[in-house]
């Protein structure tokens, strides 16, 4: 697994990102002396802010973590919004996923599915490389690494190809996958009725889909 790394210096006297401005919560201030080429770099700064402040996230959690514990998540819920949980899978994207191997077009948490490569960031790369080129959701990211990983095709996945009866079996797995895992850590009675009423909703859907079809081969002919 990765590791934070550090660099270890001496602690700053406190300024702000670039001197000359210092943000607040509803504006910037900028001292009158700032030049054109100062205010260019901070709009630079800006620029690559707005793209990159949810990796910044992820390993200002994953150092957080690594530091003072895992309290950090409820900070970053209170802080920054989300649920502590979606901040735990930051942290541990940010953990590892080197800087080397991260997307610059992907979304963070779409780097999930990979981070169980840590040790393998050639691999990372290429997976990567795949979701970037197809465009890939997190749910058909994630079963084509399966077929990748079996050297199977996973053609009929991408989104050129896969059809609308495709897209929804991937998801429908991939929610029963999720409610399993779940119902079976839980325990409960509650899980075992949830599970029959979507069965029964199931079997209803299907009842009435066989007594269309019928009439949708007729009308056909």
């Amino acid at each position: 697994m990765a590791t934070v790394e550090t660099t270890l210096r001496a602690r700053p006297s406190r300024k702000g990102l670039i001197e000359g401005f210092t943000p607040h919560r509803v504006g910037l201030e900028i001292a009158a002396w700032v030049d054109h080429r100062t205010w260019y770099e901070f709009g630079k700064l800006l620029q690559q802010v707005d793209y990159a402040w949810e990796w910044m996230a992820a390993d200002w959690l994953a150092f957080g973590d690594h530091k003072y514990g895992d309290h950090v998540y409820q900070t970053a819920a209170r802080l920054l919004g989300k649920a502590p949980r979606t901040w735990e899978d930051y942290a541990y994207i940010a953990r590892n996923v080197r800087m080397s191997e991260r997307s610059e077009t992907l979304p963070v948490l779409l780097h999930k599915p990979v981070a169980r490569f840590s040790d393998k960031p050639e691999l990372q790369r290429e997976l990567i490389r795949i979701a970037e080129q197809h465009r890939l959701s997190k749910t058909i990211f994630e079963s084509v690494i399966e077929l990748y990983l079996q050297g199977k095709s996973y053609r009929h996945l991408l989104p050129s190809e896969i059809t609308p009866i495709g897209r929804a079996r991937l998801r429908a797995e991939r929610e029963r996958e999720r409610i399993r895992k779940r119902a079976l850590a839980e325990g409960g009675g509650e899980w075992l009725d949830y599970v029959r009423e979507q069965a029964e909703g199931w079997t209803k859907l299907m009842r009435e889909l066989a007594r269309r079809a019928p009439i949708a081969r007729r009308g056909a002919a």
